[in-house]
C-alpha cells in the first residue's frame, strides 16, 4: 500500500493524508522477500541454501540461521532490514577468545538489534562452545565459556540464551565440580550474577535441585520453573535482578492453593513474563474439580485463573488441556487449548484476568480466505500488544488438496486473516519483475509478545516472519503486516474524493500490472 500511495497524484495523497482516520480491521499485505536461497549472503560467506526458523524484533529487523554454499563457512546467522542484512556471526571464523565458531545453537534478536547465540567451538585449548553476544555493526563479544570458572569450584556447561531489550542475557547451565549441580545466570560477560543455584533453599525451606530455561523482562526480572526435594515438587520463582539481596519470589508452588481451588499438583509450563511484572503459565491441579489450568497477574501477588479444564469454551465444548500461554504487555493471555463436547477438538482464545475470554479461531470453521476449514490447529502460537495471534493450521473442505491443506494465520478475535498458505503462488520478485512460486511449506517463530527474552515471530505492529519453501525446492525468509484497512462505514469521504481515491489506486494499479507484464516479455524473450 505504502508503493501504491508513493504513485499518487499529490492532490489526491493530500485528501488522502487529511481524512479522518476509519476504525481498523485486519487484512494482510503480501510476502516481503528478506533473503532468498541461491543468493549471495553478506560479507562472502557463500548462497544461502538452507532457511531455519526466522526472528522479528519490534522494529521489523529480521534474523535467521541458514546453511550456506559455495563459501568456506557453511553457515551462519544474519540479521537486518531486507536489503541490509548483516552478518551476526559465520561458521569457520575467528572467536573472540581463541579458536573458531563452529556448530550454531539456539539464538534470539532483541529489540535493539542485538543476537545472543549459543555456539560451538573448535581448535580451542578450552571449552567446546561458548554464549557470545554481538551488537549491531560490531563484532561478538564473550557472555560464557564452557569450562571456564563459575566461582566455588565449578565451572560452567552451556544453556541456550534468552536476551531482554537492554542487552542482558540469562541462561539455564550445568556446573561442573563445586557445590551446585546447576543454576540460573545474568548478565553480559563475566562477571555474571548467579540468579539460583542448586542445592540451595527456597524461601519456603525446599532445597532447589534443578530447572528449566529461564525468561527474562527489560526491568530485568528473571522467571523460572525449579524442582525440588522437600514439602514441595517444584514450584514458580522469580528473582529481581535489581535487588539480589532479597529472596526469591514465590509465583507458584506445587501443594499449595490454586487460585481456582484445589492445589497445584507439580508440572508447570515455562512461565512467561511481560516488562510490567505479570506472569502467565499452565499448572497441573490435584484435589479440586479441575486437572490443569493457566492462570496469570502479577509475581508475588494473587494470581487469577484465565481457564480451567472442564469449564466452558466461549466457543462451545469444555477444555480439556492447554497449550504453554503466552502473555502480552496489557496482561491478556492467549493459549490453545483441546476441548471436549464439539466436534472440533481444538480452539485458540485469548483471555484477561477478570474479563473473561474471546475466540480467535476454532478447529471445524471456515478459514478466512473461504476455501478451507480449519483442521489440526497448531498450540503453538506467536501473541502480541495489539492482541493478534499467529498461528498454523491444516485445513479441509471442498477444492483443498495435499498442496493446499496447510495455512499460517493472524488477527484478533473476529479479524482474522489468512497470512499465506501452501498452494499460494507469489512473486518472489522484490522489484518490477514478476518471478512466481507455489508454496509448498510454512513455518514461523512462535512465543509472547518480546518482553520475555524469548525470540518472537510476530511483533506489536503486526509484522510477521516466516520461511516459505517452494514446490521448486527453493526457499526464502519473509515479511507480512495484519495491516489495518478501513471499515467501510467508517469511512468519512464525500462522495467526489470516494470517487477520485478509487480511481487513482486503480490506474496506479493498473499501470503495474502493465509495467510488470511488460518486464515480464521482455525476460521471457
Amino acid at each position: 500500500m505504502t508503493q501504491l500511495f508513493s504513485n499518487l497524484p499529490g492532490r489526491l495523497l493530500t485528501i488522502l493524508i487529511g481524512l479522518t482516520l476509519p476504525v481498523p480491521v485486519s487484512a494482510q499485505t503480501p510476502p516481503v522477500p528478506v533473503a532468498l536461497s541461491g543468493h549471495a549472503a553478506p560479507t562472502g560467506g557463500g548462497n544461502y541454501s538452507t532457511f531455519y526458523t526466522p526472528q522479528l524484533n519490534a522494529t521489523g529487523d529480521v534474523a535467521f540461521r541458514a546453511d550456506l554454499s559455495g563459501g568456506t563457512s557453511g553457515g551462519g546467522i544474519f540479521a537486518g532490514q531486507p536489503g541490509f542484512l548483516q552478518t551476526v556471526v559465520l561458521r569457520n571464523t575467528p572467536a573472540p577468545v581463541f579458536g573458531n565458531f563452529n556448530l550454531i545453537g539456539n539464538f534470539v534478536l532483541n529489540d535493539n538489534g542485538a543476537v545472543a547465540f549459543r555456539i560451538g567451538l573448535v581448535g580451542t585449548s578450552g571449552g567446546s562452545a561458548g554464549i557470545f553476544l554481538r551488537m549491531p555493526s560490531s563484532t561478538p563479544t564473550t557472555v560464557v565459556l564452557q569450562g571456564t570458572s563459575a566461582g566455588g569450584g565449578a565451572t560452567y556447561g552451556v544453556g541456550d540464551p534468552k536476551l531482554n531489550s537492554v542487552d542482558k542475557v540469562a541462561f539455564e547451565t550445568p556446573l561442573s565440580g563445586g557445590s551446585h549441580s546447576s543454576g540460573i545466570f545474568f548478565g553480559q560477560g563475566s562477571p555474571l550474577t548467579s540468579i539460583a543455584l542448586a542445592n540451595t533453599l527456597t524461601p519456603a525451606g525446599d532445597t532447589l535441585t534443578g530447572f528449566d530455561p529461564p525468561t527474562v523482562n527489560t526491568p530485568g526480572l528473571v522467571a523460572f520453573q525449579a524442582s525440588l526435594t522437600g514439602a514441595s515438587t517444584s514450584g514458580i520463582f522469580v528473582r529481581d535482578t535489581l535487588n539480589l539481596g532479597a529472596p526469591l519470589i514465590t509465583a507458584a508452588l506445587a501443594g499449595t492453593a490454586a487460585p481456582a481451588g484445589g492445589n497445584y499438583s507439580g508440572t508447570f509450563s515455562q512461565p512467561v513474563l511481560n516488562d510490567l511484572g505479570h506472569i502467565a503459565f499452565r499448572a497441573s491441579l490435584t484435589g479440586g474439580t479441575s486437572t490443569t489450568g493457566i492462570f496469570a497477574g502479577a509475581a508475588g501477588f494473587p494470581l487469577a485463573t484465565i481457564a480451567l479444564q472442564g469449564s466452558a469454551a466461549p466457543a462451545g465444548g469444555n477444555y480439556t488441556g492447554f497449550g504453554t500461554p503466552r502473555l502480552n504487555t496489557a496482561g491478556q493471555v492467549a493459549f490453545a487449548a483441546n476441548l471436549s463436547g464439539l466436534a472440533t477438538p481444538r480452539g485458540i482464545f485469548v483471555g484477561t484476568p477478570g474479563s473473561g475470554v474471546s475466540t480467535i479461531a476454532v478447529a471445524g470453521t471456515t478459514s478466512p480466505d473461504g476455501i478451507g476449514i480449519y483442521s489440526t490447529i497448531n498450540t503453538n502460537i506467536a501473541f502480541n500488544a495489539a492482541g493478534q495471534v499467529a498461528f498454523l493450521s491444516s485445513l479441509t473442505g471442498q477444492g483443498v488438496t495435499a498442496a493446499s491443506d496447510n495455512g499460517l494465520f493472524a488477527g484478533a478475535p473476529g479479524a482474522v486473516v489468512k497470512i499465506v498458505r501452501e498452494g499460494d503462488v507469489i512473486d518472489i520478485d522484490p522489484g518490477e519483475l514478476i518471478v512466481n512460486r507455489t508454496v509448498s511449506g510454512i513455518l514461523f517463530q512462535t512465543g509472547s509478545g518480546g518482553e520475555d527474552g524469548n525470540a518472537m515471530g510476530l511483533n506489536d505492529s503486526g509484522q510477521l516472519a516466516y520461511r516459505l519453501t517452494f514446490t521448486d525446492g527453493s526457499s526464502g525468509i519473509f515479511t507480512s503486516f495484519i495491516a489495518p484497512v478501513p471499515e467501510p462505514s467508517a469511512i468519512l469521504l464525500g462522495t467526489g474524493a470516494a470517487h477520485l481515491l478509487a480511481v487513482g489506486v486503480r490506474r496506479c494499479r493498473a499501470r503495474r500490472r502493465a509495467k510488470k507484464r511488460g518486464h515480464s516479455r521482455m525476460a521471457q524473450s
